[in-house]
Formats: C-alpha cells, structure tokens, sequence
C-alpha cells in the first residue's frame, strides 16, 4: 500500500476516534454513564480493528 494512503487512513481513524471519545466523556459528564461507557467502548473499537486489519494486510 502506499504510505500517503496509509498515513490518510490513520489520521481518519485518529479523527473518529478523537471525536467519538470526546462525545462520550460529555455524556458521561451529563450523569449517562452507561451511555459515555459505550461511547468510549465504540471509540476503542472503531480505531483497533481498522488499525488490526491494516496491521494484518500489510
């Protein structure tokens, strides 16, 4: 694959992330705790599992 894909795709993925977990601790901090848990659950996954599959595929 080519680098400048690569480094496209991480930041992408750094941005979801970044985003997501963001939205989670406001709701967390909006006494949702079980809501601003998932959230954050959701934050980890959707940066792991793209960054597994890219790890594997290379």
């Amino acid at each position: 694959m080519n680098i400048v894909i690569i480094i496209l795709v991480i930041a992408v993925l750094c941005w979801n992330a970044i985003y997501t977990a963001s939205y989670g601790i406001w709701t967390f901090k909006e006494k949702n705790i079980k809501g601003g848990i998932a959230l954050l659950l959701l934050a980890l996954a959707s940066m792991s599992i793209p960054l597994y599959l890219l790890w594997k595929r290379m």
